[in-house]
């Protein structure tokens, strides 16, 4: 039975489960370029600060190799600062997430969080969005 079993998950087309987080736990997963054409793929997750020290990143793959994500900026709450409001109506910046990231390898060819393919940049890109907040 196990021998059968090794067979056809050889056969398999589909990546191996490498994660310990499903894609539900995840609130974003993307690809950035950033300087000199350098692509990193980001993770989001929810993250208790009371647990903190437990948060680990995700597993990511690419081409077929599984490798721990690193954490980029973690959850915390940062104390209020000067603000011309009231300091009433102020209270401090809680961001309960943790954002991971791997940077890709310039020749990937596939790169999954998950079980979920990452859409990876184009060798000579023909579209360029820039998106803006202010």
């Amino acid at each position: 039975m196990l021998c059968a079993a090794s067979l056809l998950a050889g056969c398999s087309s589909m990546p191996p489960a490498t994660t310990d987080l499903s894609p539900s736990q995840l609130l974003a997963t993307y690809v950035v370029v950033g300087e000199n054409g350098a692509a990193w793929v980001r993770a989001i997750m929810p993250t208790n600060i009371a647990n903190l020290a437990q948060v680990t990143c995700p597993l990511i793959t690419v081409d077929g190799t599984a490798q721990r994500m690193m954490v980029r900026a973690s959850a915390a709450i940062l104390a209020q600062r000067p603000t011309a409001s009231n300091a009433a109506n102020s209270k401090p910046s809680d961001f309960p997430v943790t954002t991971c990231e791997l940077p890709l390898p310039r020749n990937a060819l596939r790169a999954a969080i998950g079980g979920i393919e990452l859409p990876l940049p184009k060798a000579e890109p023909r579209r360029i969005v820039v998106i803006g907040d202010t």
